[in-house]
């Protein structure tokens, strides 16, 4: 056998990038020619979705978003909101001051009168604090609010402002907000409101107050701000993206969704102090998410647009505990070194790593045993890096595993990764670089017997050093280093290795 045959046999790495372990995945079940607006999830099973292009729809799921029902209401305009206050009791606002009611879940609606049919302004907003004291916003100047959830009265006091979005949180106080950072509070169930300070002029397009005096408000350019005091001071958070948000959904209080342009999904665990993004390759016919509703951790409809159409997305996974995004394996003579990051995490208690023998006669193909342990972070949004050393193996090919454990004792596992022990190197090699000729990447592998000092350096034709790939003593084993060519014109270099009193160099060749 010759020596680059006997080199490549003996290292060998397998990596899995881009892998997740439970990661929150969405599926299509509905489309149609126009825009869905607004969204709200009524129980596991019901849902209702409302939206239009000039003429108001109603869509309706009773399994938890696997098919809709569609109900065109050709007498009134386009509908741009929607509020429950039970399963049954509901409101959808839209242009023209339409205010449309339901009593059995949606199945149903009539009109309501309100001021602002005069006006012809348009509303883009409800909250209903209970069966009778509501709030509706939009257009210029726009507020309304009833007491007895029909008769809808103008405010006495109303400091103006194009309002999108308002939160009904107590039995008297609302927040609403609009373009150029306007946030009004109520105390008085919406007869008198007043202007707060606003954080910038960052347009605000939603606001959920979801915990007691606890609320955030989303708008343009990524803004995302948070109140613990009923909306009297807001603090801006920091932001996983610079587009707009649009809609938002908490189903406790900790745990909630905002989405927007891009399309964006993003995540928070604690309250809304910190946001995540997360994968948004399931949203590909949208560039705009304009609603989101979730029930619980993992039930949730979201809706997209491509600014003609309108998508119902469903997600039964939506809890999202570990993000993995990469695990490698490689072998280095009789021991095995495993690496793994994560992108974020929830109520992560840590990874059990598991091994199985594929073709040595240790075990089973079908057997599965426990080697290690790795503690988690719990919950972070923040990249995290992992590692764990599998020593004195014998010889043979293995598959190793993941089992990521929450701290409620759920788990899941990863993919599986291979990797081939041949055993302990008994000289100092170094492998010709491959590919070869390359560009800009290309590895270059080498063995020690022993525990040894060593350097790996790239010079250029002239013998001047352009890289320094290895300088460390490392154990006895099986080594690969990567160089990058990237930077550096085209032509023949040198790479030499000193390990011990052993010194090889070859030829390496970029070509780009």
């Amino acid at each position: 056998m010759n020596r680059f045959t006997t080199i490549q046999s003996i290292i060998v790495m397998f990596i899995c990038s881009s892998l997740t372990i439970s990661a929150q995945t969405w599926t299509m079940p509905a489309s149609y020619n126009n825009p869905q607006n607004g969204c709200v999830f009524l129980d596991a099973n019901n849902a209702v979705v409302v939206g239009g292009s000039t003429q108001a729809r109603v869509r309706n799921t009773t399994d938890g978003g696997i098919t809709w029902s569609s109900l065109l209401l050709n007498s009134y305009y386009r509908l741009n909101a929607v509020c429950f206050t039970s399963t049954s009791n509901g409101y959808a606002v839209g242009d023209v001051g339409t205010i449309l009611h339901t009593t059995d879940g949606g199945a149903t609606w009539a009109p309501q009168s309100n001021p602002v049919e005069a006006t012809f302004e348009y509303l883009f907003g409800v909250s209903f604090y209970d069966a009778s004291r509501g709030i509706a916003v939009g257009s210029t100047n726009t507020i309304i609010w009833t007491s007895n959830g029909s008769t809808w009265n103008t405010p006495t006091t109303n400091p103006g402002g194009y309002l999108n979005g308002v939160s009904f949180y107590s039995a008297t106080n609302a927040i609403a907000v609009g373009t150029g950072g306007t946030i009004l509070k109520t105390t008085d169930g919406g007869v008198d409101w007043t202007t707060i300070t606003p954080v910038n002029s960052n347009s605000l397009v939603a606001v959920n107050f979801f915990n007691g005096n606890t609320g955030i408000a989303v708008g343009a350019t990524g803004t995302i701000l948070r109140s613990t005091d009923g909306g009297d001071s807001w603090v801006e958070i920091s932001a996983p993206a610079t587009s707009a948000y649009r809609a938002i959904s908490f189903y406790n209080t900790t745990n909630g969704v905002i989405v927007g342009d891009g399309p964006r999904i993003a995540k928070t665990t604690d309250g809304g102090l910190t946001w995540t993004n997360l994968p948004i390759t399931d949203f590909t016919s949208s560039t705009f998410l304009l609603g989101v509703s979730f029930i619980d951790q993992d039930n949730g409809i979201a809706l997209g647009s491509d600014g003609t159409n309108g998508y119902i997305y469903q997600t039964t996974n939506g809890n999202l505990p570990v993000e993995l995004i990469s695990f490698t394996a490689t072998a280095h003579g009789k021991n095995v070194e495993l690496k793994w990051n994560t992108a974020t995490e929830v109520k992560n208690y840590g990874f059990e790593v598991e091994r199985k023998a594929i073709d040595n006669g240790q075990w089973t193909i079908e057997n599965w045993g426990k080697v290690g342990f790795v503690e988690g972070n719990g919950t972070t949004n923040a990249p995290k890096e992992y590692s764990f050393s599998d020593k004195n193996i014998t010889a043979g090919k293995y598959s190793y595993r993941l089992k990521q454990i929450d701290r409620d004792g759920k788990f899941e596992y990863s993919s599986a990764v291979e990797v081939k022990v041949v055993g302990e190197a008994n000289t100092y090699e170094v492998s010709q670089n491959y590919p070869n000729p390359f560009n800009p990447n290309t590895v270059i592998s080498y063995q020690l017997p022993v525990t040894s000092a060593v350097t790996l350096t790239v010079f250029d034709a002239i013998g001047r050093e352009v890289a320094t790939l290895v300088s460390e003593v490392k154990e006895a084993g099986t080594y690969s280093a990567t160089f990058d060519g990237s930077k550096l014109s085209s032509g023949i270099y040198f790479y030499t290795l000193r390990a011990g009193n052993f010194t090889a160099t070859k030829k390496l060749t970029l070509m780009k």
